[in-house]
């Protein structure tokens, strides 16, 4: 993925001069936090993530190790919730206790 990033203008850094973006500080006047819109990947980025974990795992990466069932503890980690590319996923912290 490294070299995916760096193949990119300014070696995967924005090209906008300093100062183009709004900081993502606070909330916006709907009272939302600015943040939120950052936890939407840019799609080149999607791209290089799946790239690299499929990369990863057919090159023999994963040990091919399964856990059936999965453990009672990790249940409430599990999302099947999917979206358009275009909405930010609401905040969900799930603290797994062991």
């Amino acid at each position: 993925m490294v070299t995916t990033t760096l193949a990119l203008g300014a070696h995967g850094r924005c090209h906008h001069s300093r100062g183009w973006h709004q900081a993502l500080a606070g909330r916006d006047p709907h009272g939302k936090f600015r943040t939120s819109v950052a936890k939407v990947y840019p799609e080149a980025l999607n791209m290089a993530l799946a790239n690299s974990i499929a990369d990863h795992a057919l090159k023999g990466g994963c040990s091919g190790q399964w856990v059936d069932p999965l453990p009672e503890l990790f249940m409430p980690a599990l999302s099947f919730e999917f979206v358009d590319r275009t909405t930010a996923l609401p905040n969900r912290y799930v603290q797994i206790k062991a």
